[in-house]
Protein backbone atom coordinates (compact mmCIF):
# COMPACT_ATOMS: atom_id res chain seq x y z
CA UNK A 1 0.00 0.00 0.00
CA UNK A 2 1.83 3.34 -1.16
CA UNK A 3 1.80 6.36 1.65
CA UNK A 4 -1.10 7.91 -1.04
CA UNK A 5 -3.86 6.02 -0.48
CA UNK A 6 -3.15 5.33 2.86
CA UNK A 7 -3.91 9.43 3.30
CA UNK A 8 -6.74 11.23 2.79
CA UNK A 9 -7.13 12.43 -1.19
CA UNK A 10 -7.16 16.65 -1.56
CA UNK A 11 -8.39 17.58 -4.80
CA UNK A 12 -4.15 18.24 -5.70
CA UNK A 13 -3.89 14.60 -5.16
CA UNK A 14 -6.34 13.96 -7.23
CA UNK A 15 -5.21 15.80 -10.10
CA UNK A 16 -2.09 14.41 -10.00
CA UNK A 17 -3.04 10.90 -9.75
CA UNK A 18 -5.66 11.27 -12.78
CA UNK A 19 -2.79 13.00 -14.86
CA UNK A 20 -0.99 10.26 -13.78
CA UNK A 21 -4.05 7.73 -15.63
CA UNK A 22 -4.71 9.66 -18.31
CA UNK A 23 -0.89 9.36 -19.29
CA UNK A 24 -0.73 5.81 -18.81
CA UNK A 25 -3.74 5.57 -21.27
CA UNK A 26 -1.42 7.08 -23.99
CA UNK A 27 -3.25 10.71 -23.40
CA UNK A 28 -0.58 13.44 -23.95
CA UNK A 29 -0.52 15.77 -20.66
CA UNK A 30 0.37 18.74 -21.92
CA UNK A 31 -1.99 18.88 -24.53
CA UNK A 32 -5.00 18.32 -22.39
CA UNK A 33 -6.65 21.40 -19.73
CA UNK A 34 -7.93 19.96 -16.50
CA UNK A 35 -11.16 20.43 -15.18
CA UNK A 36 -11.80 19.93 -11.34
CA UNK A 37 -13.54 21.42 -8.23
CA UNK A 38 -14.49 20.74 -4.95
CA UNK A 39 -18.00 20.43 -5.75
CA UNK A 40 -17.18 18.74 -8.94
CA UNK A 41 -20.24 20.80 -10.35
CA UNK A 42 -19.29 19.78 -14.18
CA UNK A 43 -19.79 16.15 -12.95
CA UNK A 44 -23.38 16.65 -11.58
CA UNK A 45 -24.40 18.29 -14.77
CA UNK A 46 -23.87 15.30 -16.76
CA UNK A 47 -24.12 12.47 -14.08
CA UNK A 48 -27.54 11.47 -14.75
CA UNK A 49 -27.24 10.83 -18.39
CA UNK A 50 -23.67 9.54 -18.10
CA UNK A 51 -24.41 6.63 -15.68
CA UNK A 52 -27.75 5.93 -16.86
CA UNK A 53 -26.05 3.93 -19.45
CA UNK A 54 -22.76 2.68 -17.31
CA UNK A 55 -24.24 0.71 -14.61
CA UNK A 56 -20.31 -0.48 -14.74
CA UNK A 57 -19.10 2.60 -13.37
CA UNK A 58 -22.63 3.00 -11.47
CA UNK A 59 -21.82 0.46 -9.40
CA UNK A 60 -18.32 0.82 -8.82
CA UNK A 61 -19.14 4.73 -7.27
CA UNK A 62 -21.87 3.32 -5.45
CA UNK A 63 -22.34 5.74 -2.36
CA UNK A 64 -18.46 6.53 -2.11
CA UNK A 65 -17.57 9.88 -1.88
CA UNK A 66 -15.26 10.54 -5.07
CA UNK A 67 -13.22 13.77 -6.96
CA UNK A 68 -14.48 13.70 -10.70
CA UNK A 69 -11.33 14.76 -12.55
CA UNK A 70 -11.56 16.45 -15.97
CA UNK A 71 -8.97 16.30 -19.05
CA UNK A 72 -9.92 17.65 -22.01
CA UNK A 73 -7.77 18.69 -25.16
CA UNK A 74 -7.03 22.11 -24.79
CA UNK A 75 -7.44 22.15 -28.56
CA UNK A 76 -10.83 23.31 -28.78
CA UNK A 77 -11.03 22.06 -32.49
CA UNK A 78 -10.62 18.51 -31.48
CA UNK A 79 -13.24 15.93 -30.58
CA UNK A 80 -13.12 12.96 -28.27
CA UNK A 81 -9.80 13.07 -26.39
CA UNK A 82 -11.28 13.54 -22.86
CA UNK A 83 -11.54 11.12 -19.83
CA UNK A 84 -13.13 11.63 -16.65
CA UNK A 85 -10.81 10.33 -13.67
CA UNK A 86 -12.70 9.03 -10.45
CA UNK A 87 -10.57 9.43 -7.62
CA UNK A 88 -11.65 8.33 -3.75
CA UNK A 89 -11.86 10.96 -1.96
CA UNK A 90 -10.88 8.91 1.47
CA UNK A 91 -8.01 6.92 0.52
CA UNK A 92 -6.72 8.09 -3.42
CA UNK A 93 -7.50 5.15 -5.17
CA UNK A 94 -8.80 5.31 -8.50
CA UNK A 95 -12.27 3.76 -8.56
CA UNK A 96 -12.56 4.37 -12.25
CA UNK A 97 -12.20 6.22 -15.45
CA UNK A 98 -14.43 7.34 -18.59
CA UNK A 99 -12.90 7.91 -21.86
CA UNK A 100 -14.33 10.40 -24.84
CA UNK A 101 -15.01 9.38 -28.18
Amino acid sequence: MTKQSKAKATLDKAIVIAKNVASELGYIIDELEVVADSQNFLWKKYKIDILAGNMDLKNKLGNKEYWVIYLRPKDTNVIGGNIFVFVDKNNGKVIGYLRGQ
